[in-house]
């Protein structure tokens, strides 16, 4: 293969540091095979050269204890604490294990020629690998324009050069010598959840690692390249983890194309869910199982990244520790690594926090939600419910959940009715939420969006008997509810953030440090509000605080990619002194002037807690815990189940390696054998159900009836309706809120009445997300998630999809 040759003599120039800046030279038998390379001619053409300045990573004796276990071809976990480097442990793995196989590749490529003869390969391989088309990603455009530095390394990286059409049949046969004689390209993955992590990942790896063809791929990215064009024109991808399962099930990829498949955040493979690193390791130990003894040495090798493996739920030894070994089987770890020999450097490394308190906040009054409590007292009387469960909590949401399923299961003349009330139930426990964490106007500002959106999409359609009076209901109260707002104090607990925020920026200024500060809350919402509470206020305006949010569209309250960028750019800088997020940013982002962490109003499990923490990267930082009656009870849990997930790990790391080998597999015969089982009946479903008996109904305050199943078609992994009658009497198309979209033509679907958002548009059909909707099964609501979820054959809209 061509992009054998190409990589096979390009790589070899950059060798590990010697731990003082400089460059060791490499082994004799390399150093020879290089040299050949670098300057030799033959009837294949010349070696153009490139001179590129590689960053030297010098790493620390506790990274390289972490390393070690993994670079010696182990799968295994890397549990080290937030702040530790575990990304620049990931580079050393993946530049050792390149190092490596391209080593032996070329050794087995070589093999039993003469001398001339290995000059003549190396040297004809690097003039092919000019030759290959190459496929740009986002980097390659910015690295063309960069100027490139000189130093004695070397590489055969070079422009396109010209072949001659005389050496066409040399060339092939030097390809055939290369297919046959090479052992198999290594290729790195390293697999993140979040955009804002694979970018800063990705940086590294162009940092330390010039030498070796990094490319990236997010679903941000809108890129219609697929994975695997991208993966054989690079050697190492940072890849966010829905791309890779997606490629994995289309079969444009395959587990073993790869040979080192990094996880971070690994502790997101728990057990026994449907998290998308957990379906990319199905792929890995179905392989597994299926080579049996004889796939040693053509699996990938799996090495796993965290802050904290996790305790799961129950903080009972023997819960935690099987929670740990499950998921060292679903990442077939044989071991979990942490510091032992260098104990006290990792100490001097960690940044525990000078300052942490938890502070509790007595309920106040609150005329408010008291008044929208009776509000939601006269709508549950209009359809006859009641409940015990408090307002404005997550039980009583669980209430009003359980409603909606008896409703559309009775599915009585009434139940368009008692739907929409339940739909605004909704909004006014979340309003109440909102009010207990935040201001009165905040809650009060949610449920005008609300309205203000139902009024916009009722222009046209008009108003129902029950829309209108529910309408009236809020119109009538909003004086009252505009006056409680208005005289409002600070309430307490944002009192008490404004008091320790200033407090710490008071300190930094003293000491002439930099203030930053990140704050996690509950929700998008919630850090919307925090946002607009800080930037209004007299004393804390001067922060210029700003809301980092996920990757999703922004109707949902997400963020683009360059938003994200320009976000971390000015908390970087000190533009922006306070970053505001949900647990999104609690993974990952690195900011070393951030000195104080706030998590205000919510606990996160013991995971998130300790990655929320692990944002402070100051050496005199500040931990605040602010929140209601119960929150130190719930810190209390998470102290605990991190002591035990210490002690669990100690434990687990004692298991002799034949046993710990036979725990994890047999975890990977029952998993395998539950999932055959789940596969095998949703085949029998598929074949016994008929898609003429299923209707699906939009989920959205209209409830319509809008096709059969049996209308639906697949292109590819999605589903369209290409009937031109159901476009035209159901959808609304409008234009795509994102430009790149916009640009491919691609429109937003959302239905004709009630605007309930569906999709978008695909080859110009409505491309349905089978979420918006319920599907009626004999005569029986459901909500799926997914289109996988549905126990359904599908035909494809055209044969050969």
């Amino acid at each position: 293969m061509s992009e054998v040759t190409h990589t096979l003599c390009k790589k070899m120039y950059f060798f590990p540091g010697n731990g003082k800046g400089k460059l060791v030279a490499p082994p004799r038998d390399l150093s020879s095979m290089l040299e050949d390379m670098r300057w030799k001619k033959s009837k294949f053409g010349s070696v153009n050269t490139l001179s590129i300045q590689p960053e030297v990573l010098i790493p620390r004796a506790y990274q390289k204890e972490l390393a070690q276990p993994a670079m010696d071809g182990l799968n295994c976990i890397i549990y080290a604490p937030p702040n530790s480097g575990k990304t620049l442990v990931a580079l050393m793995i993946a530049k050792n294990h390149l190092e490596k196989r391209c080593a032996s590749t070329m050794t087995a490529a070589t093999s039993g020629r003469g001398d001339d003869d290995v000059t003549e390969l190396k040297t004809a391989a690097t003039s092919l690998g000019n030759t290959v088309p190459k496929v740009l990603d986002d980097d390659d455009v910015t690295r063309l324009k960069t100027p490139v530095n000189t130093s004695s390394v070397t590489s055969c990286h070079t422009a396109p050069a010209v072949r001659d059409s005389n050496n066409v049949d040399e060339v092939t046969q030097l390809k055939a010598v290369v297919d046959t004689q090479s052992s198999k390209l290594p290729k790195v993955a390293f697999v993140t959840r979040r955009f804002a992590l694979l970018q800063q990942t990705f940086k590294h790896f162009k940092k330390y690692m010039p030498l070796w063809s990094t490319g990236k791929r997010s679903g941000a990215s809108n890129s219609n390249v697929p994975l695997s064009v991208l993966l054989r024109r690079k050697d190492i991808i940072i890849v966010v983890d829905n791309i890779l399962k997606n490629s994995l099930e289309s079969k444009d990829v395959s587990i073993m194309d790869f040979s080192l498949i990094i996880f971070d955040e690994c502790h997101h493979c728990k057990a026994d869910n449907d998290h998308p690193y957990n379906q990319i390791m199905s792929f890995y130990i179905e392989q597994k199982l299926k080579l049996g003894k004889t796939g040693a040495g053509k699996l990938p090798q799996i090495v796993g990244l965290t802050a904290s493996p996790g305790g799961g739920k129950r903080p009972v030894a023997e819960s935690v520790a099987h929670h740990i070994l499950k998921l060292c089987a679903n990442l077939d770890a044989r071991r979990i690594v942490t510091v032992k020999d260098n104990l006290d450097e990792l100490n001097q490394m960690k940044l525990e926090p000078i300052d942490q308190v938890c502070i509790e906040v007595e309920e106040r009054e609150n005329p408010f939600n008291d008044l929208l409590a009776a509000m939601m007292g006269e709508i549950e009387s209009r359809i006859q419910v009641s409940t015990g469960s408090t307002k404005g909590t997550q039980e009583y949401m669980s209430f009003v959940e359980e409603k909606k399923k008896a409703f559309l299961e009775d599915d009585g003349p009434n139940t368009g009715d008692c739907l929409l009330c339940l739909e605004h139930l909704l909004e006014y426990n979340s309003a109440m939420e909102f009010c207990s964490s935040m201001r009165m106007e905040d809650g009060l500002k949610s449920l005008e969006d609300f309205y203000n959106e139902m009024e916009r999409k009722k222009r046209q359609s008009g108003f129902g008997a029950m829309e209108r009076r529910l309408l009236k209901l809020f119109k009538d109260n909003v004086p009252k509810l505009s006056s409680f707002a208005s005289n409002e104090r600070t309430p307490p607990k944002l009192k008490l953030l404004k008091e320790q925020v200033l407090t710490k920026q008071r300190k930094q200024e003293e000491n002439s440090l930099p203030f930053r500060a990140m704050i996690f809350v509950k929700t998008k919402k919630a850090a919307e509000a925090m946002k607009r509470w800080i930037n209004n206020a007299t004393d804390l305006h001067q922060l210029n605080a700003d809301v980092f949010m996920g990757i999703k569209s922004s109707e949902k309250g997400g963020m683009s990619p360059d938003t994200q960028t320009a976000i971390l750019k000015k908390f970087e800088s000190g533009e922006t002194k306070v970053l505001i997020s949900t647990s999104v940013g609690g993974e990952g982002i690195h900011e070393s002037n951030c000195g104080m962490v706030v998590i205000y109003d919510h606990m996160f499990d013991d995971i998130y807690s300790i990655q929320s923490r692990g944002r402070a990267r100051t050496t005199k930082s500040t931990i605040a815990v602010i929140g209601a009656a119960n929150t130190t009870a719930k810190h209390e849990v998470n102290v605990l189940l991190e002591q035990l997930t210490k002690m669990a790990v100690a434990s687990i790391q004692q298991i002799p390696s034949e046993q710990m080998l036979q725990i994890v597999e047999d975890f990977q015969r029952e998993d395998a054998h539950r999932r055959k089982q789940k596969r095998e009946m949703m085949e029998e479903q598929k074949k016994i159900n008929r898609t003429d008996d299923v209707t699906l109904i939009c989920k959205g305050l209209c409830g319509r009836r809008v096709c059969n199943l049996s209308d639906i078609r697949t292109i590819g992994s999605s589903y369209v309706n290409p009937d031109p009658d159901f476009a035209s009497n159901f959808v609304l198309f409008r234009d795509h809120h994102n430009s790149q979209q916009r640009a491919l033509g691609i429109k937003k679907i959302y239905c004709k009445v009630c605007e309930q958002d569906w999709g978008n548009t695909l080859k110009g059909y409505p491309c349905l997300k089978i979420s918006a909707f319920y599907t009626e099964e004999r005569g029986v609501k459901l909500s799926r998630k997914k289109w996988s979820k549905v126990p359904y054959s599908v035909k494809k809209l055209y044969a050969d999809a």
